[in-house]
């Protein structure tokens, strides 16, 4: 469902609330944007317009999180991670034409369940402070945001583990994926992967995502971020189990 005319849809404005749920999530703790709107969004349009809403919605909410804190950005960390996700997105860009959309959808609703569960648990994977981390981390995250739009559990995972304060955490993978998704968003373009009709459909969204980001903010200065990081893992474990069950279905069918 790429049609801009067909856009006005029952669909169309349950993507308006889930775009504006996934502002709410990203201007709070600083990521989560697409692990909350990519598995649903996946019920309402195609792969292709869920990763450019997915990438293009993080890059703008991410403006709402970085004016202001980019001293806290662990630079090193960042730039380490950006030329490993950079050959991921093309690797990803691939897999369009060899995956189905369920399959697509599979995979996002397992990475989103994973991700969760990890956080739930305290996992930390090992060697966390050595390269290799950063380059499995970038590389794992590329490949995951042109597939499915969804680069941050790798990473995310990565700065828990290494312990980042709040505003550490939140600040540099922000700033990692402002990068990352501009290159995904042109590795994309090239490979006539998205084009225009799904360009429009992210720029619908964009004045729910923008509002949802300044409410998230908000949200943060009243309920504390640990709680509110909570209630989020538990709605994505919900969407990421709804999202395998139409998955699966779509497989069989």
């Amino acid at each position: 469902m790429t049609d801009l005319s067909g856009l006005l849809t029952a669909g169309f404005f349950a993507a308006l609330v889930i775009s504006a749920l996934g502002g709410v999530v990203s201007g709070a703790v600083g990521f989560g944007f697409a692990l909350v709107v990519v598995p649903p969004l996946l019920l309402v349009y195609e792969p292709a317009t869920v990763v450019t809403i997915s990438i293009l919605l993080s890059i703008v909410t991410g403006w709402v999180v970085l004016p202001g804190a980019t001293q806290h950005i662990r630079w090193k960390s960042v730039l380490w991670l950006i030329p490993w996700a950079i050959l991921g997105i093309i690797a990803g860009a691939q897999l369009h034409s060899v995956l189905t959309p369920a399959n697509v959808s599979l995979v996002a609703s397992i990475a989103v369940i994973l991700f969760a569960l990890a956080v739930m648990r305290g996992w930390k994977p090992r060697g966390v402070d050595s390269p290799i981390a950063d380059t499995i981390a970038g590389a794992v995250s590329g490949v995951m945001n042109s597939l499915t739009g969804m680069a941050g559990p790798p990473v995310a995972l990565l700065f828990e583990a290494r312990d980042y304060g709040v505003n550490a955490f939140r600040t540099s993978i922000v700033a990692y994926f402002m990068v990352i998704d501009i290159a995904a968003i042109g590795v994309l373009m090239v490979q006539g992967v998205i084009g225009r009709p799904q360009l429009q459909a992210a720029a619908l969204l964009v004045p729910t995502a923008m509002i949802g980001s300044y409410v998230g903010r908000r949200v943060s200065q009243v309920i504390p971020v640990l709680l509110f990081r909570r209630i989020v893992l538990i709605l994505l474990i919900i969407t990421g189990i709804i999202g395998i069950g139409r998955a699966l279905a779509g497989i069989v069918g």
